[in-house]
C-alpha cells in the first residue's frame, strides 16, 4: 500500500467515527477501567473496526489523573500494530487538522478523553483488521504513573458515522506526521 493509499485509509478511519459517540449501552459495555484510586484511572475505552485492507486503526480512552501532581502521558504500544501514535486534532477555519503529537498533558484532579472527532489513538500498520468483538490491548506508559496495560473492545462505530464520509461536518482534514 503506498503512502497516499495509507493516510487515505486513515483519514477513512478517523472520517468514519469523527461523528460517532457510544450510546448508553456501549458505554456499559467497555473494557473494564482501572480502579478509580489508581493514580490515573482509564475509562471509556474502546477501538473502532477498520475495513479489510486497512493499515491504520483509531482507539479512545479517558484518562483520569487522580492525583495532586501532573501527570503526562509519554506513549502508547500495543501488539495488534507496529507502532501506536497519539494524534490531536484541531480546527482551523474550515480546516481540520491532525497530527502525531509527542505526549499529552493530564492536569491534577482532571481527565483528558481521546474520542471521535478529538484526540486518539492511531494503531499504525496493524497486523490484522480490529473487527467487532475482538479487543486491540495496549500499554500506556505514563510519566510518574508507569505502565498501564488496558484491553479495548473493538466496536461496530461506522456505522453511525458513515455518512460523514470524508467531509466531517463541512470541515476540510490534513494529516500531518
Amino acid at each position: 500500500m503506498t503512502r497516499l493509499s495509507t493516510i487515505a485509509a486513515l483519514c477513512a478511519v478517523a472520517a468514519l467515527t469523527a461523528c460517532s459517540q457510544p450510546s448508553p449501552t456501549e458505554k456499559n459495555e467497555q473494557a473494564a477501567s482501572v480502579a478509580p484510586e489508581s493514580p490515573i484511572a482509564l475509562s471509556n475505552g474502546w477501538a473502532a473496526i477498520t475495513p479489510n485492507g486497512a493499515t491504520v486503526g483509531a482507539g479512545y480512552v479517558t484518562l483520569t489523573n487522580n492525583t495532586d501532581t501532573p501527570e503526562k502521558l509519554l506513549s502508547v504500544t500495543s501488539p495488534r500494530a507496529s507502532h501506536v501514535e497519539l494524534h490531536e486534532m484541531k480546527m482551523a477555519g474550515a480546516m481540520n487538522s491532525m497530527g502525531k503529537i509527542d505526549s499529552i498533558d493530564i492536569p491534577p484532579h482532571s481527565a483528558v478523553e481521546f474520542r471521535p472527532g478529538g484526540n486518539h489513538l492511531m494503531f499504525i500498520d496493524i497486523t490484522a483488521p480490529f473487527k467487532a468483538g475482538e479487543t486491540a490491548p495496549i500499554t500506556l506508559t505514563f510519566e510518574h504513573a508507569g505502565a498501564q496495560n488496558l484491553a479495548l473492545p473493538v466496536r461496530n462505530e461506522i456505522e453511525e458515522g458513515a455518512s460523514a464520509g470524508m467531509d466531517m461536518n463541512g470541515a476540510t482534514m490534513e494529516h500531518k506526521h
